[in-house]
């Protein structure tokens, strides 16, 4: 039992070092097999992202208006992930958007720089969210309470990360060998899978309500389903860059899913 919680306290330790710039204990360890196991801990590596861009949201909001306190809020997201997940996004642009077979779509990918299709991928994404916030907090006038409609920040992001790690369970990972992220995709089995979805769900149940969850559970599973079949019929499976797309997206579909509901029940 100890081992286990040993080793899954450092899987955690590898997630935060992967997916964030958050300094970790000097004594945290790295192997390719801490890194398969890290993958469970996305989520909560979500809760923990969306939780500081939340509460810097909130801090800001006593000092400045809502427009320039989802910018920094935002901002503290992409300085804590390294825009980790951005990035992907811009390569899947870049690949799928002047890619017209696999080899060269892949290639395209790879590549480190980034294109017309990729700026405009980001910039729309990043204009949309900060705008999809804005929008939601106006409904709470920037209160802070459990329940209250800054906590789908959090709730975005831990969500949109389950659903990358559901595409590694059901996708053929298509990137190769020689990608970093490589030792982090093999494809999970029914239980790690399980645990993943658990853990990007129940604090939603838990913190904001059943409604929330069957509002935006639904619909990013829509999402999953629509990009995992894109991305199967474009490239064969998936690739790192493809799991920062489907987050990136499922975290905008978040937004709008409450941003509309919010103004109809409005």
């Amino acid at each position: 039992m100890r081992d286990s919680f040993t080793a899954q306290y450092h899987a955690f330790l590898q997630s935060l070092m992967f997916y964030t710039r958050i300094r970790v204990p000097a004594g945290a360890r790295n192997s390719e097999e801490l890194m398969r196991k890290a993958t469970v801990w996305l989520p909560v590596i979500g809760w923990i992202v969306g939780g500081v861009c939340a509460v810097v949201t909130w801090g800001a909001l006593h000092l400045w208006g809502v427009g320039v306190s989802v910018l920094i809020g935002t901002m503290a997201g992409l300085l804590l992930t390294g825009a980790i997940h951005e990035d992907g996004l811009a390569d899947v642009c870049d690949g799928f958007g002047g890619g017209f077979t696999v080899e060269r779509t892949l290639q395209i990918m790879k590549d480190s720089s980034v294109g017309v299709f990729g700026v405009l991928g980001v910039s729309i994404a990043l204009l949309l969210k900060v705008s999809l916030i804005i929008e939601i907090i106006g409904h709470s006038g920037g209160r802070f309470r459990w329940g209250q409609p800054l906590l789908v920040i959090p709730v975005a992001h831990a969500i949109s990360r389950a659903a990358a790690v559901g595409l590694m369970g059901t996708h053929q990972y298509v990137g190769g060998a020689t990608s970093k992220a490589q030792p982090m995709t093999q494809r999970l089995s029914p239980l790690p899978v399980a645990v993943v979805m658990a853990t990007g769900v129940l604090p939603l149940v838990v913190f904001t309500g059943s409604w929330w969850t069957v509002v935006v559970v639904p619909t990013v599973a829509v999402t999953w389903f629509l990009m995992g079949r894109w991305m199967r019929r474009r490239i064969g499976g998936y690739t790192g860059d493809c799991l920062g797309a489907i987050q990136q997206v499922s975290e905008l579909v978040v937004y709008l899913t409450m941003a509309a509901v919010w103004r109809w029940h409005g």
